[in-house]
């Protein structure tokens, strides 16, 4: 029974209540690992590859180059591992720019890849001493915000001292226990001294990162290795395992000579519920007492394959495994599996092999950004199943497995199929569950669809059926479905993002969001000219901000034109893609123009004078690739806006003409807009705001339909000003807010359902060199006596979601 708290908070980690793993922590606020051993070695997947190695890139390790690290962080993979010995604060300081964590490693299991003789500094003791190259390594990188923690030897325990039955016919020397002599773990692993001589040497340079070991799910058959895993347990502060369910099965059980090159099982045959198995065996070996019940007395991790079990890339004594590789259920299944059954961090081994346009490395990534975005919710306490929680249908209690999570009021409830059978009619009751937020039923994430619920469980409960594929997984949620801009982490809070052009053709811009679901920041390239024009919308659908450039189309000298649309999708493919959609002198205007939950490309053309009315918007469908146009009658000094103005769900095509005095008392100026619910167009004179005053499109009032609104810059010294109308009543709203050197933009970054007046004021640098700005200013919308601040960007950042291109 484990009674003593996890009291590393400082360190890196923090206690659970009771009977729940510990959650790792970084700088005080819980994180959850999303981690890839490497990132892929091959530009291309010719395989196989079988009997080499991988070739590394000349100078640089994939993983610590920029291009590889945008990748990563756009994927939501927050963590890689790198060698220490060549870990440098160049590199750690251009991985905090993408929100991307190092977790370096010492060992060794081949000659060092970067240069002649084999370094191992968790093996050898005389590298354990001050003074040491190891001791200076720890001192140049302990003070770094991208360090993560510490990675001790792999396997350690199983290479040096478990009992390895062989196989049929195994040709491999035995020792008097019958055991497979470990030649080569006595000679690349170091001993059990050794090693936690590394642990208590490394953690006393650095007492603020902690050491993590994975190990082999050692099989206690055999006395040897009887309580083996819990004796190496202290070489670490938190530890991980792995088993790999999908492999050629047949390697350990046919002759060496004769090993059959055999694709492995197929799709959906597999039982992959040798993961769960393994977590709960673990909290065992690693509670503080041994005694039962069993509480881990420090973060658990689950290491998963990422490849089929050394495929491509190198030989285990003579016998090549050549299994399959896993398909998209089973890398899905296998994660949230392994969340179920406690762990507070996924890694996925064998990434070198897989090839960087491969499709499992595709898979892994769209699954890494499903974990991000639940990442608040896979760090809280779970939530049991039983009477006055939720609760499955009995007759299928044995098949599927779950857990209920709960974050600031909202329950997510993940549910996986046990089986390699289809399951249909699967039944769940919820004790609490918000149906006000969910009124049709849960949200099912990730499936682009919402459940129904039956009528047989009075609120606050909730009941529901569904079905699930083979090894298939659902996350409900009572979550609403808001989807305010600039919402990278879909936690229906707006996140303060900033854009960093380029200040050199092809070398890439940078998008950087501080995500407000986890108080991080992440950031990725996008774009890579000096004028690009930094957007935001759902391209996708997936209820997740992506985020865009638009490249002003120019006229080259051969009579063609360059230019278009560059936009990252978030959660379904993790890709950028790219669209041509405008002409020279067109300028970007997003919208969801054909209401089917996707922003579209869009662009408006002024009129070609002042005397014609023959301006465009364009945009192109993104349900069926359409393109559209439609003339409004603009005029040549209008300024082109978007809305959805008559809450049909649906961008209405606008423009705003900024108001003139005329003299005499009056003015001229004012809104054009299009109904699409209607085909009305309609003028309106208010809210015209002061002379001079840009327009700003928000939903000030939470009712999902665009408010018309203005922001007029004052004189330095004196107030700047919003002036809005509300759709629900038609009150004018006035406040005052910001500085001369402020520009608006829109988002809801309390997520209360209502945009907030919000501005960001770029960094400069002043006469004296020290900088000023680089803050985000926000006027909560149910708070208007309380100001926000939010500290991002650098000296030439704009921000990410400007309120004159919405």
């Amino acid at each position: 029974m484990n009674r003593q708290l996890f009291l590393l908070a400082a360190l890196g980690a923090t206690a659970a209540l009771a009977n729940d793993t510990p959650v790792f922590q970084k700088n005080g606020k819980p994180f959850f690992v999303i981690g890839v051993y490497d990132y892929p070695d091959y530009d291309a997947d010719s395989y196989p590859n079988y009997g080499t190695t991988p070739t590394y890139h000349p100078g640089i390790a994939r993983e610590k180059d920029a291009f590889a690290l945008s990748e990563l962080a756009s994927a939501g993979i927050n963590t890689v591992r790198t060698r220490m010995q060549h870990l440098g604060l160049t590199d750690l300081t251009r991985a905090e720019d993408y929100g991307v964590y190092y977790v370096p490693f010492a060992y060794n299991y081949e000659p060092e890849p970067y240069g002649p003789g084999k370094i191992d500094w968790s093996h050898f003791t005389e590298f354990h001493v001050i003074g040491s190259p190891l001791d200076q390594k720890i001192a140049e990188i302990r003070h770094a915000d991208s360090l993560l923690f510490y990675e001790h030897q792999d396997e350690a325990a199983w290479s040096r001292e478990a009992c390895i039955l062989p196989g049929v016919n195994d040709p491999r020397p035995l020792d008097p226990d019958g055991c497979v002599i470990h030649t080569q773990g006595l000679l690349l692993w170091p001993s059990y001294e050794a090693a936690l001589n590394y642990k208590d040497f490394v953690r006393a340079r650095d007492p603020h990162h902690l050491m993590w070991a994975n190990e082999a799910v050692i099989p206690e058959n055999h006395p040897r290795n009887v309580g083996l895993a819990r004796k190496w347990r202290l070489i670490a502060d938190m530890w991980s395992q792995d088993t790999y369910p999908v492999y050629n099965h047949n390697w350990s059980t046919n002759a060496n000579t004769n090993y059959p090159q055999e694709p492995g099982i197929p799709f959906p045959l597999i039982d992959q519920n040798a993961i769960g198995g393994a977590l709960d065996r673990m909290k065992a070996t690693y509670d503080a007492d041994g005694v039962a019940p069993f509480v881990p007395a420090a973060p658990m991790f689950f290491v998963l394959e990422a490849q089929g079990f050394n495929e491509c890339c190198w030989d285990w004594n003579g016998m090549p495994g050549r299994g399959r590789r896993p398909e998209y259920e089973e890398l899905r299944f296998q994660a949230y599996s392994a969340i179920i059954h406690g762990s507070r961090g996924i890694w996925w081994w064998g990434t070198d092999s897989i090839g960087s346009s491969s499709l499992l490395w595709d898979h892994i990534k769209r699954l890494a950004s499903q974990l991000r975005d639940l990442e608040p919710a896979l760090v809280a306490n779970t939530i049991a199943a039983g009477p006055g929680t939720w609760s499955v249908s009995a007759a299928f209690s044995a098949q599927v497995e779950g857990t209920l999570r709960e974050v600031n009021g909202r329950r997510y409830l993940i549910v996986a199929n046990k089986t390699n059978q289809p399951l249909q009619g699967v039944s769940f009751q919820v004790s609490s569950w918000n149906k006000a937020h969910a009124p049709g039923g849960p949200r099912v994430l990730f499936e682009s669809r919402t459940g129904a619920y039956t009528a047989s469980v009075p609120s606050p409960g909730a009941s529901w059926t569904d079905d699930f594929g083979p090894w298939g997984v659902h996350v409900y949620t009572d979550a609403p479905d808001r989807r305010p801009p600039s919402d990278l982490d879909a936690d229906g809070k707006s996140d303060p993002a900033v854009y960093t052009q380029s200040s050199t053709a092809n070398v890439p811009s940078h998008f950087t969001v501080l995500r407000s679901a986890v108080d991080r920041k992440v950031g990725f390239d996008l774009g890579d000219l000096t004028d690009d024009l930094p957007l935001s919308g759902d391209f996708d659908g997936d209820g997740h901000t992506d985020f865009a450039v638009y490249t002003k189309k120019v006229l080259l000298p051969n009579a063609t034109t360059w230019g278009g649309w560059y936009a990252w999708h978030s959660s379904r493919d993790n890709k950028d893609y790219w669209d041509t959609l405008g002409e020279v002198g067109d300028v970007p205007v997003v919208g969801d123009y054909d209401g089917d939950g996707r922003t579209d490309f869009g662009v408006y053309r002024a009129p070609t004078s002042c005397q014609t009315q023959d301006d465009l918007f364009i945009y192109r469908a993104s349900h069926n690739g359409a393109v559209t146009t439609f003339s409004l009658g603009a005029e040549c000094d209008d300024l082109p806006v978007s809305g959805d103005f008559d809450g049909d769900g649906h961008t209405d095509f606008a423009v705003f003409k900024k108001r003139v005095d005329l003299g005499g008392g009056t003015s001229w100026g004012g809104w054009y807009t299009w109904f699409s619910s209607s085909t009305l167009q309609k003028y309106w004179t208010d809210p015209q705001g002061p002379v001079g005053a840009l327009p700003v499109v928000a939903d000030y009032d939470g009712d999902r339909v665009a408010d018309m609104g203005t922001y007029k810059t004052g004189t330095c010294g004196a107030p700047s000003t919003f002036k809005y109308v509300r759709s629900t009543d038609g009150q004018f709203i006035t406040a005052s807010l910001g500085e001369c050197d402020d520009e608006p933009v829109v988002g809801d970054f309390d997520g209360d359902g209502a945009d907030d007046l919000a501005l960001y004021k770029r960094k400069v640098l002043l006469g004296n060199n020290t900088p000023w700005g680089g803050w985000f200013t926000i006027r909560p919308s149910q708070q208007p006596t309380q100001t926000l601040y939010y500290n991002l960007g650098e000296v030439g950042d704009v921000p990410a979601s400007p309120a004159h291109f919405r």
